[in-house]
């Protein structure tokens, strides 16, 4: 038996599962999002919810893209994607659990658990990625931003003519941050306005501080890459560059060849 086990791959296996099961709880949480009841007559029970199981179902759509990028780490035996992985299968259990529209997801949850615990020894390998403190300070400052958003304007909810659940908070807030403004949900006292609009500074900043510290580096290396093979090219001496390849070029790289540039 422990032959036949080590011959599998479990990492990637497990890391294929929990893939898999980070679709399910996508499709299973778009359901209530969407609202099918809405569109469809003689809809089974279990598609109507409330708006509590709504929220319940962004919540499992949000953990299921975890789960599905959280897959790759397991894949390749990540220390720290296995502990992720935990983390998040415990809460979607827990929150598939209190939806009780889709107990399978829930025991599948479970089950990969089991196997994580179970396997640990197989995911060895540490993470090569390093959280800088800058980049602490841009996870901090986006995630401030929504919080901002989401908390001030369902606290303001009586102030708005469109936001009446936490759904609509966190709609007007990315519709805000965006800058799309459909229109739909509208102040309607000053200090409704006040908020709004000290909502789009706070937003935009914070995007624009999180793009740069998180992808800056990302760039400027890239940049150098670029810059150093022009450099190279540039301190190259009696050389000739072609750029493209066609019947064309080929003819003129067999001339430069045969005349021994």
């Amino acid at each position: 038996m422990r032959r036949a086990l080590d011959r599998i791959n479990i990492p990637v296996l497990l890391g294929l599962v929990l893939a898999f099961n980070g679709f399910l709880n996508v499709a299973t949480g778009l359901i209530p999002i969407f609202q099918v009841a809405r569109y469809a007559e003689d809809v089974p029970e279990y598609l109507r919810v409330t708006p509590v199981m709504r929220t319940s179902g962004v919540l499992s759509l949000i953990l299921g893209v975890v789960l599905i990028v959280i897959g790759k780490g397991l894949c390749e035996r990540r220390r720290r994607s296995w502990r992720l992985a935990l983390l998040v299968l415990c809460v979607l259990m827990a929150n598939n659990l209190y939806r009780g529209t889709t107990p399978q997801t829930a025991l599948l949850s479970g089950g990969l658990v089991a196997a994580l615990v179970l396997f640990r020894r197989r995911f060895d390998i540490p993470s090569t990625v390093e959280i800088q403190y800058a980049q602490v300070i841009a996870l901090a400052s986006l995630t401030f931003a929504l919080a901002y958003g989401i908390i001030g304007s369902y606290a303001l909810r009586r102030e708005f003519d469109g936001i009446a659940s936490w759904t609509d908070s966190v709609y007007f807030t990315f519709v805000t941050y965006s800058t799309l403004g459909y229109g739909d949900i509208i102040p309607l006292s000053d200090n409704a306005k006040v908020f709004a609009t000290t909502m789009v500074p706070v937003g935009l900043g914070s995007f624009i501080t999180a793009f740069s510290v998180l992808l800056g580096p990302a760039l400027e290396r890239r940049l150098k890459g670029v810059v150093s093979v022009m450099e190279r090219f540039q301190q190259l001496e009696n050389h000739v560059v072609i750029c493209g390849y066609s019947k064309v070029a080929e003819s003129i790289i067999y001339d430069l060849r045969e005349r021994g540039v």
